[in-house]
């Protein structure tokens, strides 16, 4: 069913297909098909940077690398989930006032 509906979405090619997909690869993560999900987030990320003319730091990308960076350590990849942290970081740095709550919360997972 899950397929069905990432076929589905995935005809749309905006911004809205991006998060939708994004919460399909979280549901594959829940049920433990890892490299299911694995594969879906890449290709969400390589589908929203050329949405985005490849730029890594656009608020958009702020759910997609959330969601890796909770994966890549949840699966216990330290480096991997080191470098989308310090990534996300970039992307709230650009878009929040320094002071952010969500900036704090990139140095904490960062230092994790």
């Amino acid at each position: 069913m899950i397929e069905i509906i990432e076929e589905y979405i995935n005809s749309m090619g905006n911004q809205y297909s991006f998060i939708a997909n994004i919460h399909i690869s979280v549901m594959y993560f829940i049920m433990k098909q890892y490299g299911r999900a694995n594969t879906l987030f890449k290709e969400i990320l390589e589908q929203e940077l050329e949405y985005l003319g490849n730029d890594k730091t656009h608020p958009f990308l702020e759910q997609i690398y959330l969601h890796l960076a909770i994966m890549y350590q949840s699966l216990g990849q330290s480096n991997s989930a080191l470098f989308i942290w310090k990534s996300l970081l970039k992307v709230h740095k650009q878009a929040y006032d320094r002071n952010s709550s969500y900036i704090s919360k990139d140095y904490y997972s960062i230092g994790k």
